[in-house]
């Protein structure tokens, strides 16, 4: 078991074999005395959409026109099919009885101030408290079985799990991040030690589609479109009470964000892919609150951390990227070497423009408005590319964009034309700024070589080949940018 206990072993000892026995005699009592669950409607649960169409030739063709049915990424809707099984009356009523064994469990948390506090439920009395917390492991282990034998490995199970979530000191979980519009090209990636990118099975699909808070389809749909998921390993709360662990994995701002961006934006880097992400999640370490049905036990919450637009698409409409071997090589170099940088206390090499121009990144492509995205892509690069500059800022970073040109294997373009693209974004940001139409529209799009792209499109790849460049090259940030005017001159129109 987890960690030391917050009470003393004789009495954790007596409430652990006490919850067996008086789990295993109510599960003899209802399965003798075929007692049935009380009828309170139907859980809302998951059910996947064109599951008994998986090999019609409908289903084929819905295959060949969607990526997301192409890549087998499931679409979960609620059913009312599944019973809301309960026998917290049936259990309360053996109260009742003075002879109950479960009026001597009553006795050992109501004992102890400790072990009193640590029921679900509070400002009841005692008794309540333990039928509560009997009634979740009795529900939840007919869930599980439907034999009629008492199986005492399961039992001991499920108690355990309660009790651990109850009374230890420390609760462990690993953290889970689906990961929207993704595949990849294997089933589980080590990106870093506790670290990974892992195919989310069905079960865990099914679970945590249940914890989806948003109410808006388009919302719903995009944190639906994931069948990866980052999990990273070996995290715990402090369990200081009943409430510790719920509070905290429902607060976003207890998770490592600055972690999961950083992979995120990695990705970002090297593919110039559209993904984002929109729950936390946390799976236990053999413990658990609540239990819901049969589900896997997940817990967790929502967060908007990807681009609002998608949201007025359905499932089916969403691009889906695939990411090679060498491209996921690659991604954890960069993941890695933003990682390392962030321990570093080098006076020489400053990086935190580093650490803000990714920030800007992130933002700019969760940007709904584009007015907006041009000035965040703009001021990450010019925070890369800016250093030590005081005057002739926009000259300088043409200038500097032909380095980042040369030097970046994805850039596809010249350097002639960075120096072009580059002066289009300035003239395209300063439309924005000024609120001058006609300059807007004559720079929100570049031809280059007969090809029309997006301005902001390309001000986003120059912020991505700019990041790769100094985390591939940090001594650029070295001496506030000095080495950039030693490789000027070699780089430009060439």
């Amino acid at each position: 078991m987890n960690d030391k206990y917050i009470i003393n072993e004789n009495l954790l000892s007596c409430i652990i074999e006490t919850s067996c026995s008086v789990v295993s005699n109510i599960l003899h009592k209802i399965i003798d005395n075929d007692i049935n669950a009380n009828n309170l409607g139907y859980i809302s649960y998951p059910e996947q959409l064109f599951e008994s169409m998986k090999d019609s030739e409908e289903f084929s063709k819905l295959q060949t026109k969607f990526n997301c049915y192409k890549y087998d990424i499931p679409n979960f809707q609620s059913s009312e099919k599944l019973p809301q099984k309960d026998y917290f009356s049936f259990i309360s009523s053996l109260t009742k009885e003075k002879s109950s064994d479960i009026n001597s469990l009553v006795s050992l948390f109501d004992d102890d101030d400790i072990a009193k506090n640590r029921l679900e439920i509070r400002g009841v009395e005692t008794r309540t408290g333990v039928v509560f917390y009997i009634n979740n492991i009795v529900k939840r282990y007919f869930y599980l079985t439907k034999t009629n034998e008492v199986n005492s490995d399961l039992v001991n199970k499920l108690v355990t799990c309660q009790i651990i979530r109850m009374f230890c000191h420390k609760l462990y979980f690993s953290i889970y991040v689906p990961m929207c519009f993704l595949i990849f090209d294997k089933q589980e990636i080590d990106i870093s030690p506790n670290i990974k990118i892992i195919q989310m099975p069905l079960g865990f699909q099914k679970s945590r589609y249940f914890i989806n808070g948003f109410n808006s389809e388009g919302e719903s749909g995009v944190i639906k479109c994931a069948k990866f998921a980052l999990k990273l390993e070996n995290y715990s709360v402090d369990n200081d009470n009943i409430d510790s662990w719920y509070n905290t994995i429902k607060s976003c701002g207890c998770y490592p964000l600055e972690l999961i961006d950083d992979l995120f934006a990695s990705i970002r880097i090297v593919t110039g892919y559209n993904s984002g992400y929109g729950q936390l999640l946390i799976e236990p370490d053999k413990w658990a609150g609540e239990w819901t049905a049969d589900l896997q036990t997940l817990y967790g919450t929502n967060i908007r951390a990807f681009n609002l637009n998608e949201t007025t698409k359905s499932f089916e409409k969403h691009e889906i990227n695939i990411l090679n071997s060498s491209q996921i090589s690659r991604i954890k170099t960069v993941f890695n070497k933003i990682r390392e940088y962030r321990t570093l206390t080098d006076k020489k090499t400053n990086y935190n423009p580093l650490f803000l121009a990714l920030k800007r990144l992130n933002r700019c492509i969760l940007r709904q408005d584009e007015d907006d995205a041009i000035f965040d892509a703009t001021i990450g690069i010019e925070i890369l590319l800016n250093l030590n500059i005081l005057s002739e800022i926009t000259y300088r970073i043409q200038n500097r964009i032909t380095i980042v040109s040369k030097k970046v294997d994805i850039c596809h373009f010249t350097s002639t034309q960075c120096r072009m693209i580059m002066k289009k974004i300035y003239d395209y940001r300063s439309g924005v700024a000024h609120g001058n139409v006609s300059k807007i529209d004559k720079n929100k799009v570049i031809t280059l070589n007969g090809i029309v792209y997006n301005t902001l499109s390309l001000a986003i790849s120059l912020l991505r080949f700019s990041l790769l460049f100094v985390i591939e090259n940090p001594e650029y940030l070295a001496d506030w940018g000095s080495k950039y005017e030693e490789d000027i001159d070699n780089a430009l129109y060439t």
